[in-house]
């Protein structure tokens, strides 16, 4: 039991976020990022300091962002100073930090699918068109076998996977035939966030979404959630230098080798690597830094 959970009921617990009940609101949760980092599905036994503070932020950026256009709601109620009025006093005397790693949110039942939208050919997609496998009938769009690394879509290809510990792909026809109003808010998302992002020389590579039926949840538009790069470093034929989690996964690849994927000790070098794509993508897309985020933009309070 952490120590966060002797004051808060535990909810639920993923490989990098950690989530609380709220007794006296019922209706909502405590979501709290953490330092924790994992790839291909394996929690890593490293810390990484500021990821929970830079996640937190890159994510509240987009609530902003989102509220802009009433059509893409999402689940957050409260971040910054504003999660106080929520959580009971002897949280805060014992954990004045939250306020930069945590989150309110409406409770809600997400749809147990991963909504995944990609505008570039890379990763798991290029390798399975590659090893002739076609889960997500992306064939069907025109591309095929022989399609380059790192090709730009004319429009967003949605691979959708069963949101599980290892993530099947699912028919993109069929996930949004089930789920046709989250199919349509999680790909606005990315046409919005898309445009706003090459305004700032940031390439939306892919994305990974949650939602229910009326609004976005648990993380997104994250350096966890997506992968980023700069859009004068993209070439045809190769991958780009990444500034997300994309690059603690190329870590991991390299020390796994052939071996069994087992939770990996990363090196004061390797950590600072990691670290400096995810300030990099955050200061790019924020065009702030962290600090200067947190003081000016972190506080927010919407209605329930």
């Amino acid at each position: 039991m952490t120590r966060l959970e002797r004051c808060l009921p535990h909810f639920h617990s993923g490989k990098t976020r950690d989530t609380f009940r709220l007794p006296e609101h019922p209706e909502l949760l405590f979501m709290n990022a953490s330092q924790r980092a994992s790839s291909h599905n394996v929690k890593h036994k490293t810390l990484f300091p500021e990821k929970d503070e830079l996640l937190n932020a890159q994510m509240m950026f987009w609530v902003g962002r989102c509220n802009i256009f009433p059509e893409i709601p999402t689940h957050v109620v409260a971040a910054g100073e504003a999660i106080w009025e929520f959580l009971p006093k002897s949280v805060r005397d014992d954990f004045p930090r939250l306020e930069r790693t945590g989150l309110v949110v409406k409770k809600r039942k997400p749809h147990m699918r991963e909504f995944v939208w990609r505008l570039y050919l890379a990763g798991s997609l290029y390798r399975t068109l590659q090893a002739g496998e076609d889960p997500y009938g992306f064939q069907s769009y025109g591309y095929k076998k022989n399609a380059v690394l790192m090709h730009r879509f004319l429009e967003p290809i949605f691979t959708p996977t069963m949101k599980s510990e290892h993530d099947e792909p699912m028919s993109a026809a069929v996930v949004a035939a089930e789920f046709p109003r989250a199919t349509s808010l999680t790909r606005h998302f990315v046409l919005r966030a898309a445009v706003y992002l090459n305004e700032r020389g940031v390439a939306l590579i892919d994305t990974k979404l949650e939602a229910d039926e009326e609004m976005l949840l648990d993380e997104f538009g994250t350096g966890d959630s997506s992968r980023f790069a700069r859009t004068d470093s993209i070439r045809e034929g190769e991958n780009p230098p990444f500034l997300d989690k994309e690059i603690l996964r190329q870590i991991a690849e390299k020390k796994w080798g052939d071996g069994p994927k087992t939770p990996l000790t990363f090196s004061t070098e390797e950590v600072a690597d990691v670290m400096r794509g995810y300030h990099e993508a955050f200061e790019l897309i924020t065009g702030t830094s962290l600090a200067e985020f947190q003081q000016t933009s972190l506080d927010y309070r919407a209605p329930i």
